[in-house]
């Protein structure tokens, strides 16, 4: 076997292992790839569905809240009434005395 030849082939394998390294390098570059860009995809439909929400928040009518605040909280002073009121009952204010 001649030297020339033997380094020639030690060449060629050589340069067929590195296509091969790199071949492989892009394959996960491309798997890679692939994971970025369905997160960017699921990290904008969340931002689209953020922004959603924070729109229908500014478009609140604040004196419909406050009206409705209003509300409950006089319908829950009342509640508090009548059970105060209910705790005062007794059986016995309302039996015949004997």
């Amino acid at each position: 076997m001649v030297v020339g030849e033997r380094d020639g082939r030690d060449a060629a394998r050589s340069r067929d292992e590195l296509v091969a390294i790199v071949h492989a390098g892009d394959e996960r570059n491309g798997a890679a790839q692939s994971q970025i860009t369905d997160a960017n995809s699921a990290m904008s439909s969340q931002m689209t569905l953020l922004q959603q929400q924070v729109d229908s928040l500014d478009n609140v009518n604040s004196y419909s809240v406050a009206t409705q605040l209003s509300t409950l909280q006089t319908q829950l002073e009342t509640a508090y009434q009548l059970t105060a009121q209910i705790s005062q009952l007794s059986l016995a204010k309302f039996l015949p005395v004997a």
